[in-house]
């Protein structure tokens, strides 16, 4: 887990996508501890990337008529794939491993 690199000092730095969590900042739930984030130079929110059709069905999550055929595809085990299973029922997303550091 790249939380308990960062804890262990096997890296000092994460580069990454990670969520900026007030929960994390505290006390992130795989190591016990709390990290501190930088200032934000992207800011970023759910971008749907693909067919535009399928882009228009998945923003306005439409679960019908042509959007029946939306699959979404996600990076496991990451605050987006919360989000997306919380939006879309399981059989409109699938999953893929996070690179690990």
């Amino acid at each position: 887990n790249r939380f308990q690199v960062l804890q262990s000092r096997k890296a000092d730095l994460l580069l990454s996508g990670d969520t900026h969590l007030v929960e994390r900042e505290i006390k992130e739930p795989t190591t016990g501890v709390g990290f501190a984030f930088s200032t934000p130079f992207v800011y970023s929110g759910i971008k749907y990337l693909g067919d535009e059709d399928m882009v228009r069905c998945a923003e306005e999550e439409q679960r019908f008529d042509n959007c029946r055929q939306l699959k979404i595809c996600v990076l496991a085990n990451t605050t987006l794939s919360e989000i997306i299973a919380r939006l879309f029922p399981s059989d409109f997303y699938t999953t893929m491993a996070p690179y690990e550091l």
